[in-house]
């Protein structure tokens, strides 16, 4: 009787001292202790953009766009905002990637400059975490084909997608099935490419928001994936987790059977994982993680799209900047008042009397060489609320003389101190015109209105009278080398582990990989600066930087912001600094 006792209390007591019981049976065998690292998918805001959504810089969300969300601010790696919106709508969202006005615009914003190749990236995937409401919560994602879709009725949606309040959710959407695709909404592959997208928050009753990263990934290569293994005393349907340090879940597989699982990580955003397997009865976690490889972001900081400022029209010609602003720098400055330039010192600040302020810079005795001088950037301030429909919009007039203008459409700028770069006037697919000749020939006439906000009467404040500030305006021809030019980089790489490379390429076109592109150099990881020379390899012409930066694991490809021109031989112009 007693040992019939024992026996019937046995699995108790092994329980009690910490023995195995049944269902410590599941072990998760790979990955094992330590790190297993793999390549991190191809993500289109990491390989085509030059930008991950790490919500690591203001970029990463354009909170001008943004809609019923206060108080928007990046800290720690996260975006975060309250949701002001009406319970039970979709009021709120917010914009990762802006499609701009159309052809309404210039094109300055990224969604025109990386449009996304929908064949090609599908898996929608971001880090959320909603708190402080009450009930269930969803969103979805609306994707546009460009600035006139919703003119055109060019656009499409995702499904709605459910989150769990109060914790970080992984969100996963695959636009090539998981979307709208009756009317009014198109489906993904029916547009040729996706120039914008938006968030909506849905039903949130959830004020508070946190977005740690997007991710927007192609089909995973053998790279991106690991192989999980376990192993178990029975068997099962088995169910293969992703688990991230803040303990958000990430389904990898479900029904598995056997014991090992090809596990797809490229829709999950840099960093360290451990693996979850589990079945009825039993839960095993990895004692190791599988780590995803930080693919390395390059910053070309010359040539850029702000061209050779150092050789500048304002430099070259006066031997002084437009920036620090000073009287000299206009011929006229029509409709303000208030003017100053020591608020702050070195920059232009006044207040607009109407709704068409006009500043015309002084060209007197040089004119602009049009073919020379083709980057123009201004940096600026316009106070008070962003709206492009009362007057967030700049715009650049030019002419031989004063009496026959262009005049391109509108610049829409956002709020806060900021600069704004056109890297080619003379890219009339890019910088349209209401009308005028176009960036050309030489030319003696050379207008910048900075906003057309009408001043509401009675106003007395800077944010009320949408009162300017304006730090620089600069003309700057394209970089050059003639017959040399010294390339500048750096590069963000967190986990880099040493071996990696830099390789150098000219392209006349911006597609990389279709086999036009011009082999110049490979150089070490850590060189930031390579002296490029014009000559019989390098034919003369007018191309695209693509620096390639591969760090044994990922390999991303990288344009130059501004274009550069190869000359053989000494160039008068360039190398003396000024015109003769």
């Amino acid at each position: 009787m007693n040992i019939r006792v024992a026996v019937c209390f046995l699995p108790f007591a092994m329980v009690a001292i910490g023995l195995p019981s049944i269902a410590d049976a599941l072990v998760v065998t790979s990955p094992g202790a330590g790190s297993s690292t793999i390549a991190a998918g191809d993500d289109y805001a990491t390989q085509v953009m030059g930008d991950a959504w790490d919500m690591q810089n203001a970029q990463d969300i354009d909170t001008d766009e943004s809609v019923n969300l206060a108080s928007q601010t990046y800290s720690g790696g996260n975006f975060s905002a309250t949701d002001t919106s009406a319970l039970n709508t979709c009021g709120a969202s917010f914009v990762p990637l802006e499609a701009g006005f159309g052809t309404h615009t210039v094109t300055i914003t990224r969604g025109p400059k990386f449009p996304i190749d929908t064949s090609k990236y599908r898996y929608f995937t971001m880090k959320i975490k909603q708190s402080g409401g009450s009930q269930a919560q969803t969103d979805r994602v609306i994707f546009y084909q460009d600035g006139d879709s919703t003119i055109n009725g060019t656009y499409g949606s995702s499904t709605f997608g459910s989150v769990s309040p109060g914790q970080w959710n992984f969100q996963t959407w695959d636009f090539f099935n998981d979307v709208f695709t009756s009317n009014p909404y198109m489906a993904w592959t029916s547009l040729p490419h996706v120039e914008g997208l938006q968030v909506f928050i849905c039903n949130s009753g959830s004020p508070n928001l946190q977005i740690d990263w997007i991710r927007l990934t192609a089909a995973p290569t053998a790279a991106q994936k690991f192989n999980v293994t376990w192993s178990d005393t029975t068997s099962g349907s088995y169910t293969i987790t992703a688990i991230d340090s803040d303990n958000a879940r990430f389904t990898l597989g479900s029904g598995i059977s056997g014991t090992s699982y090809s596990a797809d990580f490229s829709r999950l955003a840099p960093g360290d994982y451990h693996v979850e397997v589990s079945r009825t009865g039993a839960i095993a976690s990895s004692t190791g993680v599988v780590h995803i490889n930080t693919p390395p972001q390059i910053g070309i900081t010359s040539p850029s799209e702000r061209g050779e400022q150092s050789l500048s029209y304002a430099l070259t010609s006066f031997g002084y900047q437009w920036g620090p602003m000073a009287a000299k720098d206009f011929k006229t400055v029509t409709n303000f008042t208030n003017v100053s330039y020591t608020n702050p010192v070195g920059s232009f600040s006044a207040r607009p009397t109407n709704g068409d302020p006009q500043l015309v810079m002084n060209t007197t005795g040089h004119t602009i060489d049009a073919s020379l001088y083709r980057s123009f950037c201004f940096t600026q301030e316009v106070f008070g609320p962003f709206d492009v429909g009362a007057g967030s919009v700049a715009r650049v007039f030019w002419g031989v003389t004063q009496a026959n203008v262009a005049i391109t459409t509108d610049i829409v700028v956002g709020s806060g101190l900021r600069e704004y770069c056109i890297p080619d006037l003379a890219d009339t697919a890019n910088v349209p015109l209401v009308s005028g000749p176009p960036w050309a020939g030489s030319l003696g006439f050379l207008r910048f209105d900075p906003d057309e906000f009408t001043p509401p009467p009675g106003c007395n404040t800077p944010q009320t009278c949408h009162d300017v500030r304006i730090d620089s305006i600069i003309l700057s021809p394209f970089a050059k080398a003639a017959p040399s030019y010294t390339l500048h980089w750096s590069v963000a790489d967190t986990d880099y582990a040493g071996g990696g490379s830099i390789k150098i390429y000219l392209d006349p076109d911006k597609t990389f990989g279709n086999g036009n592109e011009i082999s110049i150099a490979t150089v070490p990881y850590t060189v930031g600066s390579y002296n490029l020379t014009a000559g019989a390899t390098i034919p003369n012409g007018t191309y695209n930087v693509v620096l390639v930066a591969d760090d044994g694991i990922n390999s991303v490809p990288t344009y130059a912001g501004g274009k550069l021109i190869t000359v053989s031989g000494n160039d008068e112009i360039f190398g003396n600094g000024f015109e003769p």
